[in-house]
């Protein structure tokens, strides 16, 4: 089976100097789902964050369907590849106009949400 996502050797090195640091190797088949299990502070919120290109990554790469993923720019990697927090912002108004908002960015201004289908894609 194709990985949609693979990662080879990711590295992120947590902030304060210590010297500590997240590195990882792992794949999410198609038509599966990533999910993370650890302590508080082993670095599971570091790595997806990382994955999505929030945090720079310190070493190793990553494959978008078998596209390294520093061939698309962050702006393009982020309408792709999601991070979701576990405290999720909600701001005023109904779940769809929060889902609306990230389509007032530049890079999303052509596109339009399909709230009808299941699973929320880009629709052109």
């Amino acid at each position: 089976m194709n990985s949609v996502l693979r990662f080879e050797d990711l590295r992120r090195y947590f902030e304060g100097g210590d010297g500590r640091y997240v590195m990882e190797t792992g794949n999410v088949p198609s038509g599966s789902v990533l999910t993370l299990k650890g302590e508080s502070g082993s670095g599971k919120s570091t790595l997806l964050k990382t994955l999505a290109r929030l945090l720079e990554a310190q070493g190793g790469t990553v494959y978008l369907n078998e596209q390294e993923w520093l061939g698309f720019s962050p702006q393009e990697w982020r309408t792709k590849v999601h991070y979701v927090s576990q405290k999720p912002v909600i701001f005023k108004g109904t779940m769809e106009d929060n889902l609306k908002i990230p389509f007032r960015l530049k890079s999303l201004q052509d596109k339009i949400l399909d709230i009808n289908k299941r699973n929320f894609t880009w629709m052109n």
